[in-house]
């Protein structure tokens, strides 16, 4: 009786460390698989950002100007446009010859 409580107690050790040895390789498994989806993941992540980095150089036409049509004359001969964004000068054309500067504060 006393041999079979023992086979008993080792048989249930090794029933015991197998299991243990099977969970850390289900769970090594289980980590290695993750850690490749997060690679791939990252892969694709890295291939999109670089298409969106592609495609923000591409440079595009200003709107609102047209492309220039050949008719003629060169651009730097013709009088200069309008600039729609252009600031309006604030600095006084005034002028008298007293030499003294003038201060408008």
């Amino acid at each position: 009786v006393k041999e079979m409580e023992d086979l008993v107690v080792k048989m249930k050790k090794e029933f015991e460390e197998e299991k243990k040895r099977a969970v850390d390789e289900a769970v090594k498994v289980a980590v290695k698989k993750l850690e490749e989806e997060h690679q791939l993941q990252s892969q694709q992540l890295q291939q999109k950002q670089e298409q969106e980095q592609q495609v923000e150089r591409t440079p595009e036409r200003p709107k609102g100007k047209e492309r220039y049509v050949f008719d003629g004359m060169p651009p730097q001969h013709k009088a200069p446009e309008t600039d729609e964004y252009a600031i309006p000068s604030k600095i006084g054309t005034n002028c008298d010859d007293t030499g003294e500067e003038q201060n408008d504060a």
